[in-house]
């Protein structure tokens, strides 16, 4: 086709981990894409995805993690993490997507007993989207992920967590409730994970699907399972399940089988 037809692609990924002590350190990670078809020494350079004028799609985002840990005692970590984003997608000929967001999360991981591990976590976050119409989205997020060692190679917990999202507009405003049993187990170069996430949100009248994630008002379910085994040499050969019924909605199932390797 014509030069104007060809687009090209090119993107980054930086993450580095600093230990500033023996007991704490700082992750850190920065993303660039950039997809055009114009001004391409640009997109090469990823110059393009500081320019939000230039057609075509763009990301960015920067990400800072500190933490703290301790061998002994009830607190044994302590982590928190920033992230800001930036994201602008052509969606061929419907128009240009925006996104952009920020979130901040942070927590400790409890020992209070030999077998038994409790991680806490508080999450704010702000995203707006702006594709034919204008969406600010704000978000609070408590939860709670007791894990016990049930032996030395299963592990057994579940999230509890309390969700509360808003519009800047004021005009939306709902929570939700979260029940998250999962397990994992390993041993012999075979592993397992399973979870069941159930999530309640109270109230009657409709939410637009893009609210709490394709989620309605009522119970929702999502089972998954996995199960790999390591067939030595950097391949593992993996199954999986997934299934989704939201509140008001039918069953949906998807799994499959991968073969990874690892070089």
């Amino acid at each position: 086709g014509d030069e104007g037809d060809l687009s090209v692609q090119a993107s980054l990924v930086l993450n580095a981990s600093v230990d500033l002590t023996e007991s704490s350190g700082l992750d850190a990670g920065l993303e660039l894409s950039n997809t055009s078809e114009e001004r391409r020494l640009d997109t090469f350079l990823l110059l393009g995805s500081f320019d939000s004028g230039l057609p075509g799609g763009a990301s960015r985002s920067v990400s800072l993690s500190p933490w703290m840990r301790w061998d002994t005692g009830l607190l044994r970590r302590l982590s928190g993490s920033g992230e800001l984003w930036l994201e602008r997608t052509d969606l061929s000929g419907s128009g240009i997507r925006q996104r952009d967001g920020w979130r901040v999360r942070g927590g400790p991981l409890l020992r209070p007993a030999d077998r038994l591990e409790v991680g806490i976590q508080a999450k704010i976050w702000r995203e707006r989207e702006d594709f034919y119409e204008e969406r600010d989205t704000r978000g609070l997020r408590f939860e709670a992920d007791p894990v016990l060692s049930a032996a030395a190679s299963l592990d057994i917990g579940s999230v509890l967590a309390f969700e509360r999202r808003r519009d800047a507009a004021g005009t939306l405003g709902d929570s939700m409730l979260e029940l998250k049993p999962h397990a994992s187990w390993r041993t012999g170069g075979w592993s397992a994970m399973s979870s069941l996430r159930i999530t309640w949100i109270p109230g009657s009248g409709d939410l637009p699907p893009w609210f709490f994630d394709m989620a309605d008002r009522g119970t929702s379910v999502r089972p998954y399972v996995r199960v790999a085994r390591n067939l030595g040499r950097g391949l593992e050969l993996s199954a999986h399940y997934a299934g989704r019924r939201l509140a008001g909605s039918d069953w949906v199932h998807n799994g499959g089988i991968t073969g990874t390797v690892s070089f």
